[in-house]
């Protein structure tokens, strides 16, 4: 038996979302003789992991974001381009991203600045206690510099991973098209990749500061 063009449909979009598997034929496939290797040569590399994958769990994740755009709805946050964004790298589907909770530190647009949106840092550190103290969740994605600046993390790389707190945070570049940080393909390859990680609770690379503690707003 050779697998269907389901199967090949996740290869071509290079998104391995579990929806669009045809899982006779991926299991076909497995058990032909010759399988893992038309695997490797002709579908996503993470194909024949799917069926191993930890479900995301969507009740331990939270995502913080630093504010809506200006035409966003700021009572849905990551509702919008980059929420689509965050969803595709995680591979989960936009229903899943939605059932995670999800807050903007500043809760309108502030407005542009000369490279971006501009960001009110005090409002957001208050909203960040907020956050620390009201959610129970287990990992936390916390998207760009500003938002993990307000949390007490500087200096910190993008994809780093923090134990702190008594939970689990992700430094995770800002998902905006205007961050240059995503013009270098290698960037999102592996950011797409840690992020799977990160969400199904698997450890993705501790970060221990070298000079100064994590300093507060």
């Amino acid at each position: 038996m050779f697998p269907s063009r389901a199967v090949f449909k996740v290869a071509a979009r290079h998104e391995p979302r579990r929806e669009w598997v045809d899982l006779k034929g991926l299991i076909a496939l497995i058990a032909a003789p010759n399988g893992p290797n038309l695997i490797e040569r002709f579908a996503y590399r993470d194909l024949g992991g799917i069926m191993k994958q930890k479900k995301i769990e969507t009740h331990k994740i939270g995502l913080v974001g630093q504010a809506p755009s200006r035409r966003g709805d700021p009572r849905k946050p990551l509702a919008g381009p980059n929420g689509q964004k965050i969803a595709r790298l995680a591979g989960m589907s936009y229903d899943e991203l939605i059932a995670c909770r999800r807050k903007h530190l500043n809760t309108h647009h502030s407005g542009k600045r000369s490279k971006g949106d501009a960001f009110d840092r005090a409002n957001g550190c208050v909203n960040a206690g907020d956050i620390l103290l009201d959610w129970r969740v287990e990992r936390i994605v916390l998207l760009g510099k500003n938002v993990a600046h307000c949390f007490g993390f500087r200096d910190v790389p993008f994809l780093a991973e923090i134990h702190i707190y008594g939970r689990r945070f992700l430094i995770f570049p800002h998902p905006s098209g205007i961050n240059r940080w995503w013009n270098e393909r290698r960037n999102e390859r592996r950011a797409r990749q840690l992020l799977q990680r990160f969400l199904r609770g698997e450890t993705v690379s501790a970060w221990v500061p070298k000079e100064r503690p994590l300093t507060p707003c």
